[in-house]
């Protein structure tokens, strides 16, 4: 006889989802509204944490949590550390709720039903972004924020603070697309791949040249790793005629922004990333301090030494546009290894899931999460930052992800429902 699923499990799991279709909606809801899945979703955690001590049919073990505790251990240190405390700490604040996501995600994602759930909430995610995206490239206004255009240019943003933050598309739609392909359902399918285009025509409108970046590494990599190239060929025929067009009619100024990246003396990310080498040569080991680039930039840019005839940009910039010099400006050697011993370990669970035989939920969602991660990383080669909350928060979620691969089925069988009477194997910890 089957047991009836657990409570806690489902109040978490369901307080998360909601947490993370909140993203859609960026600064447009209420505090205290976008709170309220964090307060469910904590006494849900501890209870089932504390019920899991005293039965006999606990959840599977939480995955690379020495990883992550490193990870985040290396903020604590070098806040500690840093040259500014105070302003270095109120800005991490975001740290604690990045840490309950990751244990919250490793403790309800642990069936194929549950990642299930989570692309279609994902796909709902990038749907609403992209729509909106569409709708405020046609009349100037926003449906899910409400706010004027970036800098009073032309620039979509789709309700998100940032053009460039657009680039979480990249990150989230290989996950959102996986209903494409796991889903019987025809009008969950045609729903699911209508999501494609309005990203593309939200990326081109928007002008972020990191986010087409990404979106090339994500396709890129589902169209090499998935078994369902043909219908992911066809639309990307689709795909790379709207670019042609753009390019073509310079739609959104895109060919103008892709001529941008010759102009090397323009560049402004040249002299930011010579500043962020600069900041780590002065405190090598444990940085400035985390979320402290802007209070530096300009005082360390006048040592710095730039190539004859560069144009430096001489402004208030907020971060390094590099995650990785910005872990060595801000918490030198130690955060970029801690940064770089987490993502090895996800990576790593990522790579075993995809050379183990069978095309099953695991091997699909596999090859998903590695979309996902070149797309994160190539991209963190050119604008994201620890600073900004969604970038921490897609950080943490795919590496629980990837922690939790090995607990779903590497063949077609049809899973049993999650249940404490069904246990759960699992990778030890790493």
């Amino acid at each position: 006889m089957t047991r009836p699923p657990r409570i806690d499990r489902t109040l978490v799991e369901w307080s998360l989802l909601a947490y993370l279709f909140e993203i859609a909606f960026a600064r447009g809801l209420e505090p205290w509204l976008r709170d309220i899945p964090l307060v469910v979703l904590s006494l849900g955690l501890a209870v089932g944490v504390i019920r899991d001590r005293h039965t006999r049919d606990p959840s599977p073990p939480f995955e690379l949590k020495i990883p992550i505790l490193i990870f985040f251990g290396s903020f604590v240190l070098t806040i500690a550390a840093s040259e500014s405390f105070w302003p270095s700490l109120y800005r991490a604040s975001y740290l604690p709720i990045a840490l309950l996501v990751f244990f919250s995600a490793q403790y309800v994602f642990v069936d194929v039903n549950s990642f299930r759930r989570l692309s279609i909430v994902l796909s709902g995610v990038v749907f609403l972004i992209a729509v909106d995206g569409v709708v405020q490239m046609a009349t100037g206004e926003s449906l899910l924020g409400n706010w004027p255009l970036y800098s009073n240019t032309t620039r979509i943003r789709a309700g998100l603070p940032h053009p460039n933050d657009l680039s979480m598309l990249a990150v989230l739609i290989p996950i959102a697309l996986m209903p494409l392909f796991t889903e019987s359902s025809w009008s969950i399918r045609v729903v699911v791949a209508s999501v494609l285009p309005l990203v593309i025509i939200t990326a081109v409108a928007s002008r972020s040249r990191n986010t087409w970046v990404g979106l090339t590494c994500a396709f890129g990599v589902l169209l090499l790793l998935t078994r369902f190239r043909k219908a992911l060929g066809v639309v990307g025929i689709f795909v790379v005629l709207l670019l042609a067009f753009a390019w073509t009619f310079d739609v959104g100024r895109f060919a103008t922004r892709i001529a941008s990246l010759g102009n090397l003396e323009q560049e402004g990310r040249i002299g930011i990333w010579l500043t962020s080498l600069e900041m780590f040569k002065q405190h090598p080991w444990l940085g400035i301090g985390p979320n402290l680039f802007a209070d530096f930039y300009l005082s360390v840019l006048d040592t710095t030494p730039l190539p004859d005839g560069y144009q430096p940009e001489k402004a208030y910039i907020p971060w390094a546009h590099n995650l990785y010099l910005e872990a060595l400006a801000e918490r030198g050697v130690v955060g970029l290894m801690a940064m770089g011993f987490v993502i090895a370990a996800a990576i790593r669970r990522v790579f075993m899931a995809l050379q183990r035989a069978g095309n099953g939920p695991q091997r699909n969602y596999a090859v998903a999460l590695a979309s996902s991660w070149t797309a994160f990383l190539v991209m963190g080669l050119f604008d994201l930052t620890f600073l900004k909350d969604w970038v921490l928060l897609v950080f943490v979620l795919l590496v629980a992800l990837s922690g939790r691969l090995e607990i779903l089925p590497a063949d077609d069988r049809v899973p049993e429902p999650s249940t404490p009477g069904n246990k759960q194997k699992s990778l030890p910890e790493g």
